[in-house]
């Protein structure tokens, strides 16, 4: 992926009057229903209810932290119908007492409402889920909320994306023992393939915006980009710093083909326990008689009640598709699973429209059915040490020993050729650094190059 280089000339910080802040207490909002909010129980200083939400934040302050917690927590259940938008997220900040700043001059501009009416019907999701969902219910694809010294920010993306910081970080952290001590690239050519791997990693789109900068200066790895970007980069940055480890059979072992029997631990944030659940449901064979010429939106009420899905139907982004909730649909699937079934209902739901619609289950488990872009999935990254792997293929090569960098580059080029063989290789982005592969794509994508991986070390 090519990256757009720049001498950087300076850092323009946005300027903005934020129209309201949301206060931490205040009545209970009409409309809205849930159960009572779990006690915030640590254990060694972590919440309990943690969630692979990510939540994005400007600074690492503490108060900032103490909000980013509150937003991972699980919600029991939010019951919300034709409430409006400033309700909603006021509502929010009174259950997790965090403060909101919503600049509603910004999002009427894009042509959102404060009373603009949501709907929605979740359990046991984090509150950072339930919020972007809010927000994609209300302009799909346009909003964004970014935590900036303990305040939850609420804007659209447009307007995020013109306010401009600068961060550093030093690349000698993990550059200065390369992999492979026969090369003889100096320090400088690995800090720039650094900078290269991180940019495509990271919010590769912001790169190819001006004034948005990610260079090597002085030592140094400079970012200039807008908030999201510059946590992206710093996420990627962690999980170069903490890779997942890739086990394989000890060299003497690797001799007699004995697996290391280790399987690979992915992090929370990659372990989709809950998707897998939502998964697992989708391939259920319904039990009951569906009836044909039900509405839609009843239908999928049902399906959400019959399966223990959380559904939530993005119905502006279907409006757009000319698909309503009342919309009649008749569809027969007769012993085929859920998932098969719920294809179904969206092909009689979309009728003449040009649009496709289709439903895609988040990281939490939560199944979203939309229209078109509405349902482009956040990307993953994944960073595995697969040096464990190439030391094995160097012990078992016959003949003339490939040097480190070719057995990464072989190990690279397998995991290449079985994601082709798998369908899912234009779905990820594979790339390689001193002994690191890094996979770019959809969770699920991710994991299986990940379990891939693990099985070549067996």
């Amino acid at each position: 992926m090519k990256m757009a280089w720049a001498v950087m000339m300076g850092v323009l910080m946005g300027a903005s009057v934020w129209a309201q802040t949301v206060p931490a207490t205040s009545p209970a909002t009409q409309g809205v229903t849930t159960t009572s909010r779990p006690a915030r129980t640590t254990t060694r200083g972590k919440p309990v209810y943690v969630t692979v939400a990510r939540v994005v934040a400007a600074d690492n302050d503490d108060s900032t932290k103490r909000v980013a917690n509150r937003l991972r927590e699980r919600m029991p259940e939010l019951h919300l119908q034709d409430q409006a938008l400033a309700k909603a997220v006021q509502y929010i900040g009174i259950e997790q007492e965090i403060n909101f700043a919503v600049n509603w001059g910004d999002l009427k501009r894009a042509g959102v409402d404060r009373d603009m009416k949501i709907t929605l019907d979740l359990a046991e999701v984090s509150w950072a889920q339930a919020l972007r969902l809010l927000l994609e219910d209300a302009a799909p694809g346009k909003l964004d909320f970014i935590i900036r010294e303990g305040v939850v920010e609420v804007a659209t993306k447009e307007w995020w994306g013109r306010q401009v910081d600068m961060r550093k970080w030093d690349p000698k952290r993990l550059s200065e023992k390369p992999f492979d001590p026969a090369s003889d690239e100096k320090l400088s050519g690995r800090e720039k393939r650094l900078a290269e791997l991180v940019a495509a990693l990271a919010a590769p789109e912001a790169w190819t915006v001006k004034g948005n900068v990610i260079m090597v200066a002085r030592g140094e790895l400079v970012v200039s980009a807008p908030p999201r970007a510059l946590w992206e980069v710093a996420e990627v940055w962690d999980a170069l710093q903490h890779p997942i480890h890739v086990p394989a059979a000890k060299p003497e072992a690797a001799a007699e083909m004995k697996a290391s029997g280790e399987p690979v631990k992915f992090p929370a944030y990659l372990a989709g326990k809950a998707s897998k659940v939502a998964a697992q449901a989708l391939q259920r064979t319904p039990k009951t008689e569906w009836v044909p010429g039900t509405v839609l939106a009843e239908e999928l009420a049902r399906w959400q009640k019959a399966f223990g899905l959380n559904m939530a139907p993005n119905w502006r982004s279907l409006a757009d598709a000319g698909v309503t909730p009342d919309r009649k649909i008749s569809y027969q699937a007769p012993g085929l699973p859920a998932e098969a079934c719920l294809r179904a209902i969206l092909t009689s739901a979309r009728a003449e429209s040009k649009t496709d619609l289709g439903y895609l289950v988040t990281e939490e488990g939560v199944v979203v059915v939309a229209a078109g872009d509405a349902l482009a999935a956040e990307p993953a990254v994944g960073i595995f040490d697969v040096r464990d792997l190439a030391r094995r293929q160097i012990f078992l090569a016959a003949g003339a020993k490939p040097t480190p960098t070719e057995a990464v580059a072989a190990v690279r080029a397998a995991l290449e050729q079985a994601a082709a063989e798998a369908g899912w290789s234009k779905q990820v982005q594979i790339l390689e650094y001193e002994g690191l592969i890094a996979v770019r794509g959809a969770a699920e994508y991710v994991r299986m190059a990940g379990r891939y991986l693990g099985g070549l070390g067996k």
